[in-house]
């Protein structure tokens, strides 16, 4: 079966969504299917954010299935497209108003919202299935959209090599994020400094707030 995922392409960014498609790419080809990638760039700001959404309807995608896995790339027109979702605009969503957002609570930012849900109920609606990476996603689609859909999880980078911890859970905590606004990492240190027990924890990743990270951090007294 031939199949394309279907994803959004941000320029000079790479993070987990990128990888997830990889591992997807691979999955459905180790199954014996043809599949390929096929990537749109899109522009999140307020001004430009529904251009990409216009792209991918008018593109002509000749496959037998496929699986767009974010915003916009569902957006797509064909007759069995079948949904895995990392992530709807959620700047437009439980983002809306939020420092980290391009739309705000005034009239253009608001018109933006009103359209991006309307566009998103058209498009999300006439998937074939519906499946999201976590049940959180899913809540969300819920909640904004009135559309239902099923958590899949999907398995990390390098699985193979997670093992059980002799002895049970351990005292090691890792977060692996990118340093943006969006991923609020600030939080998990908030946290980490708020634990009674003591725990060595991880904050891997980079990004723009990597030097502040790394100031609260010694703030917190964490290192």
């Amino acid at each position: 079966m031939q199949v394309l995922v279907c994803a959004t392409q941000v320029p000079f960014m790479r993070g987990g969504l990128e990888m997830m498609v990889e591992n997807l790419v691979d999955a459905l080809r180790s199954a014996g299917h043809d599949a390929e990638v096929v990537q749109v760039p899109a522009a999140w700001d307020r001004d430009r954010v529904l251009d990409a959404a216009t792209a991918w309807r008018m593109l002509p995608l000749d496959a037998d299935v496929v699986i767009p896995v974010n915003f916009p790339a569902y957006f797509a027109r064909h007759p069995r497209k079948v949904l895995w979702l990392a992530h709807q605009h959620r700047a437009a969503y439980d983002g809306l108003g939020q420092p980290w957002s391009d739309l705000g609570t005034d009239d253009a930012s608001l018109e933006v919202h009103r359209q991006l849900v309307d566009w998103d109920n058209r498009a999300l609606g006439e998937c074939l299935s519906r499946f999201t990476i976590s049940g959180v996603v899913a809540e969300r689609m819920r909640t904004y959209n009135g559309l239902d859909a099923v958590p899949l999880y999907q398995p990390p980078p390098l699985a193979d090599r997670i093992k059980p911890r002799p002895g049970g859970v351990g005292t090691h905590v890792l977060c692996p994020t990118r340093l943006e606004a969006n991923k609020r990492p600030g939080l998990f240190l908030d946290a980490i400094a708020s634990m009674r027990t003591p725990v060595d924890a991880v904050l891997a990743g980079r990004g723009s707030l990597a030097d502040d990270l790394a100031a609260s951090a010694e703030r917190l007294g964490i290192r």
